[in-house]
C-alpha cells in the first residue's frame, strides 16, 4: 500500500501552495488520491506528486495549461516529441523523464526517509563536510581525480557546495554521513561522496554528458568532481551566489507603461530570433514603479525603474528593451544565482486599452 501525504505536506516539499495543487486540480490535471468525505482533505500518493513535478517543469518551460493536459495524456514517445518540438534545448531534461518512466521511479515516495537515504542516516555533527566548499576540477575517475591529471572541460552547476554542521544547506542539496542528495525537479538523486586529505570527492552523474549514437541514448557518464575548502563558515555561502544590485532611485519612463500579455521567447535583449508562443501571463507598468505580474495561477508585484525590473525578494534585476510595441525582458532563472548565465528573454506585446 502506497503513502499518502496530505496537500499541504506536498505543498510545502514543493514549495508551492495549496491553492496552486487545487487549480491544477480544477483544471483536470491531477486527481487526489483520496478526499475524507468529512473533512474535504486531500490526499496524494507519490505517483501524483511526480505528475505534479511534471506539471512544474513544463511551467518553467512555458508551457500552457492545455499544452500540459495534452503531454501528460501521451505516450513517452509522444512526450519526447512534444517537448522537443517545444524547446530544442530541453534534451537532457527529457532523458531523466524517460528514465523516471521507463524504471518506475514513480513507485518510491520522495517523502520518506528510506527513499532519501536508504541504509545510511543523517547524523547530528557532519564536522568534517560543514562549511564552504570549491570545485577545483572534474575528472573521469578516482585515480585521476586524486592524482589531478587529465581534468575534464565540461559545464557543471556544481561551482560551490555549503553545508551546516547537520548536513543542511541553504540550497536544494543536503548531506548525510555518506551521501549528498540533490532534490531535483523530478526526484532526489543521491550521490556518494569521501573526504580525503580534505578535499571532497563527489561521484556524479553530469548530465550534459548523454552520449549519442546513431541518435540512441546510451547511458550518462558517471564523473568525479573534486572540491577544496573555501571556508570552514557556513555563512561564506552568501559571497558565493550572484546577487545582483537593486536600483535605489525610481526613473519614469512613460514609454512602458501599459499593459502587455507574453506573446514568446527571444535569443537577445533587441528581440531577434523570436519564438511566438502565446501565453496568458501579463505584466502592468504603474506610473508610480509598481508592476504587477498576472497569470492564470498567480499574482505577485515587483518595482521597474527606467530600463529595469527589479525583485527585491530573489535580489535579481532584469534587463527591459522596448521596441516599437515589444517589451523585452531577461528571463533569470534560479540557476542564475549559480552560474551568472541568462536564460532567454521574454518578449511581451503591449496591449492598447482603448
Amino acid at each position: 500500500m502506497q503513502n499518502l501525504y496530505l496537500i499541504g505536506k506536498v505543498a510545502e516539499r514543493l514549495k508551492i501552495s495549496t491553492r496552486t495543487i487545487r487549480f491544477y486540480e480544477e483544471k483536470g490535471l491531477i486527481t487526489p488520491s483520496e478526499i475524507n468525505n468529512k473533512t474535504g482533505y486531500r490526499f496524494f500518493d507519490s505517483k501524483q506528486i511526480l505528475q505534479l513535478k511534471k506539471i512544474l517543469f513544463l511551467k518553467d518551460l512555458n508551457f500552457s495549461l492545455e499544452e500540459i493536459k495534452n503531454y501528460l495524456n501521451c505516450s513517452i514517445e509522444e512526450q519526447k516529441h512534444i517537448v522537443f518540438n517545444k524547446h530544442k534545448s530541453t534534451k537532457i531534461h527529457l532523458d531523466f523523464f524517460n528514465k523516471i518512466e521507463q524504471e518506475g521511479l514513480y513507485n518510491l515516495s520522495f517523502l520518506d526517509d528510506k527513499f532519501y537515504y536508504g541504509n545510511d542516516v543523517k547524523i547530528k555533527n557532519l564536522q568534517m563536510i560543514s562549511g564552504v566548499w570549491q570545485l577545483n576540477g572534474m575528472y573521469a575517475n578516482i585515480k585521476d581525480a586524486k592524482t589531478q591529471h587529465n581534468a575534464l572541460n565540461y559545464f557543471t552547476p556544481y561551482k560551490f557546495l555549503a553545508f551546516k554542521n547537520d548536513g543542511l544547506s541553504p540550497w536544494f542539496y543536503y548531506a548525510t554521513n555518506k551521501k549528498i542528495v540533490f532534490n531535483t525537479f523530478y526526484l532526489p538523486v543521491s550521490e556518494l561522496y569521501q573526504i580525503i586529505d580534505n578535499k571532497l570527492y563527489l561521484s556524479i552523474i553530469n548530465p550534459d554528458d548523454h552520449i549519442f549514437i546513431n541518435n540512441e541514448k546510451c547511458n550518462p557518464i558517471k564523473h568525479i568532481l573534486v572540491f577544496e575548502k573555501f571556508s570552514e563558515n557556513y555563512e561564506d555561502y552568501n559571497k558565493l551566489t550572484y546577487h545582483d544590485t537593486l536600483p535605489t532611485n525610481f526613473i519614469l519612463d512613460k514609454k512602458v507603461i501599459g499593459f502587455y500579455r507574453k506573446v514568446g521567447l527571444s535569443t537577445t535583449l533587441q528581440g531577434e530570433n523570436k519564438i511566438q508562443s502565446l501565453d496568458n501571463e501579463f505584466l502592468i507598468f504603474y506610473e508610480n514603479g509598481i508592476l504587477e505580474k498576472i497569470s492564470k495561477d498567480k499574482f505577485s508585484t515587483i518595482n521597474w525603474t527606467k530600463g529595469f525590473i527589479y525583485d527585491k525578494n530573489k535580489m535579481f534585476t532584469y534587463k527591459y528593451n522596448f521596441n516599437d510595441k515589444d517589451l523585452i525582458v531577461e528571463n533569470k532563472t534560479n540557476t542564475y544565482k549559480f552560474t551568472g548565465e541568462i536564460k532567454n528573454y521574454l518578449v511581451y506585446n503591449k496591449i492598447s486599452l482603448k
